[in-house]
């Protein structure tokens, strides 16, 4: 039945451009639909490089959390050693605390060098900071990572457990010569919403990841067009389904075992 309502609206075109005398033109009529940024050829990609943004941004989070967290309870200025070698000075002005680092390594972060500048005030729920970072040169994980230089601010709150709270970061980082731009934010119930601009894809991403991080939506900034990736309950696979522009049902997917979805991160981290 389908095929034979496609057949007669074909029917009746071709015999409504007869009438008018384009029954002549054997160009075809009806211009290309728009392309979706996110679309069959680059749904794998786009999903690889909104989880490799991801991984960078919790890396990045640590990277100006724990130089700070070190020294929590530090009011006195000096220049203190970090928890696995290096250093780092601290010079308090009222509410700022200031923090410039020297190959400051504690547990995975290393911090080459840079500053963090750490606001702090006391609320009911904990202690509020905003943090400014300028040029901090870090890696996290093994001494082959390459260093990226952060620069931005990020404003959280750490409860009296230690645990954060109502996240919120804009950062803009170089790495391996690529300039991107990540903006994060997490509230109280655990809801993440990212946003990356990147050099390996034309649209900026928006990802809209579930409270317990088993579902991510990735949407082009541009047209709404979206991959959705899936973890199964056991974690060993994972679905991507792509949507086009208009949303709706899934129009294709494909389902990636653990290691190939480690794999397409790599790619692009």
């Amino acid at each position: 039945m389908l095929n034979q309502l496609l057949l007669a609206a074909v029917a009746a075109a071709v015999i409504s451009l007869s009438a008018c005398g384009g029954g002549g033109n054997h160009d075809n009529p009806f211009p290309p639909g728009p392309t979706a940024h996110i679309n069959s050829s680059n749904f794998r990609d786009a999903a690889g490089i909104a989880a490799a943004g991801v991984q960078r941004s919790a890396e990045q989070v640590s990277a100006t959390h724990v130089p700070t967290f070190e020294l929590k309870d530090q009011s006195t200025p000096g220049t203190y050693a970090c928890r696995d070698g290096g250093s780092l000075s601290l010079s308090v002005t009222s509410s700022l605390n200031q923090l410039t680092l020297q190959n400051c390594k504690s547990g995975p972060v290393f911090v080459a060098s840079g500053s963090i500048n750490d606001s702090v005030e006391a609320t009911p729920v904990g202690q509020a900071h905003v943090v400014k970072i300028k040029d901090l040169s870090f890696r996290s994980g093994d001494n082959a990572t390459p260093l990226q230089t952060l620069n931005g601010s990020l404003s959280f709150t750490l409860r009296p457990d230690n645990s954060l709270a109502a996240v919120k970061a804009d950062f803009s980082y170089t790495r391996q010569g690529r300039k991107e731009s990540l903006s994060l934010s997490e509230d109280a119930n655990g809801q993440k919403l990212l946003e990356i601009q990147s050099a390996s894809f034309p649209q900026a991403l928006s990802i809209d990841i579930s409270a317990d991080e088993k579902t991510a939506k990735i949407s082009s900034r541009g047209d709404g067009s979206s991959v959705t990736v899936i973890e199964s309950q056991d974690g060993k696979s994972y679905t991507l389904e792509l949507r086009g522009i208009g949303g709706g049902a899934p129009i294709a997917s494909q389902t990636l075992s653990e290691a190939e979805f480690k794999a397409l991160i790599q790619k692009w981290l």
